[in-house]
């Protein structure tokens, strides 16, 4: 039984430490190379730093929702009220060698995506909870063709995980099974970067993430379900990630002010999603499931509040990957949009401390199917949806 799922990383709430910079989440990724961080959005940027940099940092995503859904063949409406609480390490480290070449590595978190739609949905059929991440070992080098332009590449190392668990009905009355699967697996994807410093103050990036595709299989582990409803043989997922393009531009003023504009597109169109469902019988099928391509644009502001303190903020658009006519009950996902603000820190020996805030409205997320085996056609939405990113870095 095969499954294929494509995943814009940057689409879910689990939102990668590959994806932050410093100062209000998610701006000035491409161009700014003002720390160590530069190594995983745009290698080629550890060019304009002339030391050895660290950054380390930790971002914490907590999530609230109600989830309003009703059953046209269970005949009911039920209301799901979740939350979550996500910790996403991450480490940059960058070592100039000589005037022309750079080497440096990241580990951090580089896609994810998920949905917990609750064990007593009307959906739990479909899923009661899935998610799917990867976290990625990246070294990479950069090599200074002149004083204005770098190229840079790097190797992704990626250990990806997929979790499914769902509801087994069996039988009015019956106290419900349950069905789980959870594989992994390890394997390669590439970036190359360039960069363009026209001016001391003027720096423009670009960086090409290439697709990978994990192949991961796994027996359903089943609960509560007789062993002649049980789907036979391995659960069979070959996943891809889809390959990304980052370009930005940032813009340092004479007084002190700072511009940056970035955007990212991921080809999601050329891949498909095809979700778990339990039938009747208790196997597992799939069903096709379609993505369109995913502009996200990013625009940050910032200012020194003096020799030691700054400040920034940030403006956060995502474009809605799913028309609300294919939107499926186990990815609700709508377009985003988001806003924060940072503070950092310098001492007089270089070390800085950095903080931000972000808020996200994450859209209602109205979904309407046909009818399915087992729950009948579904209609749900969001109520309520409170979505807040924290981030505390150190870079030295």
């Amino acid at each position: 039984m095969i499954s294929r799922v494509a995943v814009p990383g940057l689409l879910s709430l689990v939102f990668s430490a590959q994806v932050t910079a410093g100062g209000p989440v998610f701006v000035d990724l491409a161009a700014g190379a003002g720390d160590a961080r530069i190594v995983g959005s745009n290698p080629a940027g550890m060019s304009r730093l002339e030391e050895t940099a660290w950054r380390t940092g930790l971002i914490v995503s907590y999530s609230e929702s109600t989830w309003e859904v009703s059953s046209s063949e269970l005949d009911v409406t039920t209301e799901t009220d979740t939350d979550s609480t996500l910790y996403i390490p991450s480490l940059f480290y960058v070592r100039p060698l000589n005037e022309r070449w750079s080497v440096g590595a990241s580990l951090s978190a580089t896609s994810g995506l998920g949905d917990d739609g609750g064990e007593d949905s009307a959906s739990r059929y479909l899923s009661t909870d899935w998610s799917i991440g990867s976290f990625t070992l990246q070294p990479a080098v950069s090599y200074r063709l002149n004083d204005e332009w770098s190229l840079g590449a790097g190797v992704g190392v990626n250990y990806t995980i997929y979790s499914w668990e769902a509801a087994v009905f069996n039988g009015i009355g019956e106290q419900d099974g349950e069905v789980e699967v959870e594989p992994d697996d390890v394997n390669l994807n590439y970036i190359l970067s360039a960069h363009w410093a026209p001016t001391e103050r003027t720096r423009v990036g670009i960086s090409w993430r290439s697709e990978y595709e994990p192949n991961m299989k796994d027996t359903p582990d089943y609960r509560n379900v007789d062993p002649d409803r049980q789907s036979d043989g391995d659960l069979e997922l070959e996943v891809t990630l889809p390959q990304s393009v980052l370009a930005g531009i940032s813009h340092r003023f004479d007084n002190s002010h700072w511009l940056s504009l970035d955007l990212l597109w991921i080809e999601a169109s050329a891949f498909n999603i095809e979700t778990a469902v339990v039938d009747e019988g208790g196997g597992i099928t799939v069903n096709p499931y379609n993505l369109d391509d995913t502009w996200i644009a990013s625009l940050g502001w910032g200012m020194d509040l003096g020799p030691r303190w700054s400040t920034g903020l940030g403006l956060l658009y995502v474009d809605d990957p799913v028309d609300d006519d294919n939107r499926n009950v186990l990815l609700r996902m709508d377009s985003l949009w988001g806003i924060g603000v940072s503070l950092e820190y310098e001492r007089d020996d270089g070390m800085v401390f950095g903080g931000n805030v972000t808020w996200l409205d994450t859209g209602d997320a109205p979904v309407t199917t046909p009818a399915l085996p087992i729950i009948g056609a579904i209609e749900g939405e969001f109520t309520d949806r409170t979505n807040l990113l924290f981030e505390v870095y150190v870079s030295w």
